[in-house]
């Protein structure tokens, strides 16, 4: 009976719950916890709480009228300077204003690569980023949209300077393992990487040189200090980096400090645009080589942007933009070796199709293609292609060393890719083009090659009787002195 009279007095009344609902304010109601049994100093402790939670409900009141009324003469919350804006600006006088600092949104804006201050601009942009906070290049899941405007950059400037494209491809190929070859086998820097360390000298030694010389050559000499840096030595990187103090950038340009975190924003660059690709292709899908159309200028790009993804591909690269041996041993070793082989031959034919492509527009590359695709060619010899015959991959392994050696010719590998052609049983041209032609194959820079290295092989009758992949074949009579 007394728990019930104490239940009962501690329910508000009809008066006292309707007193209640008109002090709630913005859908919040004040409780007030009350204990009749309690004690005088409780009763007084309640009285206080009371006090204050309508204090507070009068001053919400209040403040809901005011608002109801809007700005008053005098008022210190609405004395502002007039705006054009119908929206209440009340808020401003509780909002701290940033301090006056260059936006992002202004360097980015209508920026071109033939424009004459597109180096102060990416440079600024890059600068103001790495000043304000840490550039995070180990990370992932970043997204930022200051990191994916210097990233939107990069590749622009890397696919529409000739200059800048030539040192970023030898960046690209900074890890390239061409065969797939454990890290052992490696005693210093490859053929490949050589020839395009020093194709990239030459390119910006002719832009510092030439009438437009404060173009794009501070970002590409930014790059190759960079790497050297980090991977080369360091006689090159103060030959850079003195060529770099000579050039005419701005004020606030990258520092020195900084030049080898621009090398690193690179190459995840290159990690995070292979990442985004999708990992299972659609039904139908063609590869971006086969779909290439010649005529249009903006080719050009495209197929750099290939180029310098393909030298950039590793197995692993999801991990990170060095290569990880051990993670490689975890996967299918067939079904590596034939996408090392189908990158390889992507390289070159991506190469002429590029080369194609800048003489049908008028744009001068300075790089020897035809020694490099040589260098490549004869570095291939170790892909491992007798251990996909006979599999369900020996197509691809016939069709990317032929392409490989039609567009380069390694005399030394004729002899295997007539043992090659015998042991898949390929008799004619025409059987053979018809395997080259369920891969990448464009007409214009194949069919001539191709046909012209078939001819040369020319399976002599005096070859024909030996037909064991692994029995040494004579020299032809058409050969011998």
């Amino acid at each position: 009976m007394a728990s019930g009279t104490a239940a009962a007095k501690a329910r508000p009344s009809a008066p006292e719950q309707q007193q209640s609902e008109q002090q709630s304010v913005g859908g919040t109601t004040t409780w007030i916890d009350f204990n009749t049994l309690g004690s005088q100093v409780s009763r007084k402790d309640v009285r206080a709480q009371a006090a204050r939670a309508s204090a507070a409900a009068r001053k919400a009141t209040l403040a809901k009228k005011q608002a109801r009324k809007g700005p008053q003469p005098g008022s210190f919350i609405f004395a502002l300077p007039k705006s054009k804006a119908t929206e209440p600006t009340a808020v401003a006088n509780f909002v701290r204003k940033p301090p006056d600092k260059p936006q992002d949104q202004e360097a980015l804006g209508n920026v071109t690569a033939a424009d004459r201050s597109y180096t102060q601009k990416l440079l600024s942009v890059v600068t103001q980023n790495l000043q304000r906070r840490r550039l995070s290049i180990d990370s992932s899941g970043e997204t930022s949209l200051a990191h994916a405007s210097i990233r939107s950059m990069l590749w622009e400037a890397m696919t529409s300077s000739t200059t800048l494209f030539q040192v970023a491809i030898f960046m690209a190929g900074t890890h390239s393992n061409t065969c797939g070859l454990p890290r052992s086998a490696f005693a210093h820097m490859g053929p490949g990487l050589i020839a395009l360390r020093g194709a990239s000298l030459d390119a910006i030694q002719a832009r510092i040189t030439g009438s437009d010389a404060e173009g794009i050559a501070p970002v590409a000499v930014a790059l190759l200090a960079g790497w050297e840096r980090r991977y080369g030595d360091l006689e090159s990187y103060e030959v850079h980096m003195k060529a770099w103090k000579t050039l005419a950038i701005a004020g606030n340009s990258l520092e020195e400090q900084n030049i080898a975190t621009l090398t690193d924003l690179t190459l995840e660059m290159y990690r995070t645009g292979l990442d985004e690709q999708s990992t299972t292709a659609p039904s139908g899908y063609m590869m971006p080589l086969a779909t290439h159309d010649s005529k249009a200028k903006s080719g050009i790009s495209r197929l750099r942007r290939i180029a310098l993804e393909n030298m950039a591909w590793s197995p692993t690269h999801t991990h990170g933009y060095e290569p990880r041996p051990d993670l490689e041993d975890q996967y299918d070793s067939l079904e590596l070796i034939a996408l090392y082989h189908i990158r390889a031959v992507q390289i070159s034919i991506c190469g002429v199709l590029l080369q194609e492509a800048m003489d049908m527009h008028g744009v001068t590359w300075s790089f020897d293609l035809q020694g490099g695709l040589r260098v490549h060619t004869q570095s291939c010899q170790h892909l491992r292609t007798e251990m996909l015959i006979e599999t369900k991959y020996q197509d691809i392994a016939l069709w990317s060393r032929f392409v490989l050696c039609s567009l380069a010719r390694a005399p030394p590998q004729d002899v295997f890719l007539t043992r090659v052609l015998k042991r898949v049983d390929v008799k004619s041209f025409v059987q053979l083009r018809t395997i080259l032609e369920r891969f990448v194959y464009p007409p214009t820079v194949l069919s001539n090659p191709c046909r012209a290295l078939w001819d040369t092989l020319g399976i002599a009758q005096e070859w024909e009787r030996y037909t064991d992949l692994f029995q040494p074949y004579p020299t032809p009579t058409s050969e011998v002195a």
